[in-house]
């Protein structure tokens, strides 16, 4: 009998298959067991203390629905079923996550804001730093090589340029789309787990019901995923369940306002360490932290996202785990000299997030860029009247629906009679409705003033009203009511 896994989402998930050895050899890699040590969602933990499930259970889980969705194409696509690529696609799914920092998304977004402080362009559509890290992984660390050389010497290539090919948009299939799109087995885990580890009663969906009415289309072009008729409103809460847990725990403002002051943390040491004298006066538990020793290979290099990252031993990334940076924070919060270092991490320690101010969704007709330089260009104008330890406008962009495109193709359901498959927007009302607002920005200004809070946000929701009102035709000084102060 191969290794069996109890999970708390999908229950017993057992290795049975001709690859179980190898694949209780993967994840017994140093590389892959970190993850029990790095968190799914980073900070949301100190907003909803049940948060603390891991990556590990998440790349589990993952692997667990792409192997019930490759069963599907096994059982219905008949001699177009492929081993080879239903064997790469299982494992790939089982690694995709493994290249993730401490805190996950959180310490990606601090690596992009040290990144744009030296190059303004830095990041833009540039894959994700923690998918370029899964596939390095998969491709020169050595335990993770040796493991999947157990199975042959080829598939460790194989699946890292698997995980190229999605990573880059290079192709489109029923493998590829099991590991990414928009009906995948990774949302269909981290919506289920991340909904039951916080707590909160919204975001359900019938997962066990839309696997059983899962189909395989002939299509025009290529076989496509659909789903069958009876399975509409199951996927209809699937994706409005996307939509939900975005605004109650992605982008929870606490949870964002943490985010922003671990990414000042990390900017600042960054700063600090790149003068010599500086760095040399920070305690040792500082200067030889992996999380340190990071950022100085980064350094050294002279570039930006990937191109500094893939000169970074890979011995250096994978000793970073969330303890490694739990560990930096209180030695930090703890020291004596009281500098901006300590401030920062004293906020985390001791749970204080930054107040904010909620502005209005913003349209993406509506330029970002100029919305957050008029946001810039009035703090200058207020500086003499407020005092302000913090100031960062924050911009979330949240995709609720992607109606058709070659990188992001349509959910596709069956017609009633099952002889058709449709873009599920034509036959549901609700996701038609998704697709009209299929994008927009939430948008907040996070700040420290030590006085005159009320008087700052009435002065900030008005800059920003009147510039939508510039944008939109409308007359300036129209004020909307749906915006708040929180602290």
């Amino acid at each position: 009998m191969g290794m069996r896994i109890f999970d708390s989402v999908h229950g017993l998930i057992p290795f049975e298959d001709n690859d179980a050895k190898a694949l209780q050899e993967i994840i017994d890699t140093p590389a892959f067991q970190r993850l029990r040590r790095i968190r799914q969602l980073g900070f949301a933990d100190l907003v909803y203390p049940g948060a603390t499930h891991t990556r590990f259970a998440h790349s589990v889980g993952v692997f667990k629905n792409a192997r019930d969705m490759l069963n599907i194409v096994r059982q219905q696509s008949g001699g177009k079923y492929k081993k080879r690529q239903a064997q790469i696609t299982s494992i790939a799914a089982l690694l995709h996550d493994v290249g993730h920092g401490p805190f996950s998304h959180s310490f990606e977004g601090a690596v992009k804001t040290i990144d744009k402080k030296f190059d303004e362009n830095a990041g833009g559509d540039e894959t994700p730093l923690h998918e370029k890290w899964s596939e390095r992984i998969v491709r020169e660390d050595e335990d993770v090589k040796k493991a999947l050389e157990a199975i042959d010497e080829k598939i460790g290539g194989e699946i890292a340029g698997f995980l190229q090919d999605i990573n880059q948009k290079k192709r489109s299939d029923l493998y590829t789309e099991i590991v990414s799109s928009q009906f995948d087995a990774d949302r269909m885990d981290y919506l289920q787990r991340d909904a039951r580890a916080t707590g909160i009663d919204i975001g359900n969906f019938d997962r066990d019901w839309l696997m059983d009415c899962l189909r395989i289309d002939d299509g025009k072009d290529k076989p496509n995923w659909v789903v069958g008729s009876k399975g509409r409103q199951a996927v209809e809460a699937y994706l409005l369940a996307r939509v939900q847990l975005q605004e109650s725990i992605y982008f929870h403002p606490t949870n964002c306002g943490f985010n922003i002051i671990f990414q000042k943390l990390l900017e600042e040491l960054n700063d600090t360490l790149r003068v010599k004298e500086n760095g040399d006066s920070l305690p040792s538990g500082v200067r030889d932290n992996p999380v340190a020793t990071y950022l100085k290979e980064r350094a050294r290099v002279g570039k930006t996202g990937w191109a500094a990252d893939k000169e970074v031993k890979i011995s250096t990334y994978l000793a970073m785990d969330d303890a490694a940076a739990w560990t930096l924070v209180n030695t930090l919060a703890t020291r004596e000299k009281e500098d901006e270092l300590h401030r920062l991490a004293r906020r985390l320690t001791s749970r204080r997030s930054l107040p904010f101010v909620k502005l209005e969704p913003l349209d993406p007709k509506h330029p970002l860029k100029e919305m957050k330089n008029k946001l810039a260009e009035f703090r200058g104008e207020i500086k003499n009247q407020f005092s302000l330890d913090e100031w960062q406008y924050d911009a979330k962009p949240l995709n609720i629906y992607y109606s058709g495109g070659k990188e992001h193709p349509d959910v596709l359901i069956r017609t009633p009679d099952e002889k058709e498959s449709r873009p599920l927007g034509e036959s549901s009302s609700l996701i038609r409705g998704l697709e009209s607002r299929a994008f927009f920005y939430y948008c907040r200004v996070y700040f420290d003033a030590k006085e005159d809070r009320d008087r700052l946000a009435s002065e900030l929701r008005q800059v920003a009203s009147d510039f939508r009102a510039e944008k939109s035709g409308r007359v300036k000084g129209e004020h909307r009511p749906d915006v708040s102060l929180s602290g």
